[in-house]
């Protein structure tokens, strides 16, 4: 708030000058701190929603990494037996995956050209 030095310009009070400039400057003030007021709480606003969007990235983040775990250890599961079956059966059973997969991709290619 501005305060007048008391000194008029004629002898020792104030002028109608003095106290209509303070009156105005007193509401400039009022008016940018209403603007500064606004300004604070779009910025509050905008803070609540970036966290509450952080926290929504995060939980998906988590079942995210939950459901890659679960892929991990199927993924395990199937590379110890088909090293199991590899190790028990030796050659035959690389040539017999190797057929499948070389008749399967042929079979898939076949189909996609006859359709085309």
């Amino acid at each position: 708030m501005w305060r007048g030095s008391g000194a008029g310009a004629k002898g020792g009070g104030t002028s109608a000058a003095d106290a209509a400039t303070a009156d105005a400057m007193e509401k400039q003030n009022d008016a940018l701190m209403n603007s500064l007021s606004s300004k604070v709480d779009a910025l509050k606003n905008i803070t609540i929603s970036i966290n509450n969007e952080v926290n929504e990235q995060n939980k998906e983040l988590d079942q995210m990494q939950t459901g890659m775990g679960a892929a991990g250890g199927l993924f395990d599961r199937t590379m110890k037996g088909v090293t199991t079956m590899f190790s028990s059966h030796g050659n035959q059973s690389i040539a017999l995956m190797s057929g499948i997969a070389v008749t399967a991709f042929l079979l898939i290619w076949v189909l996609v050209r006859v359709r085309a």
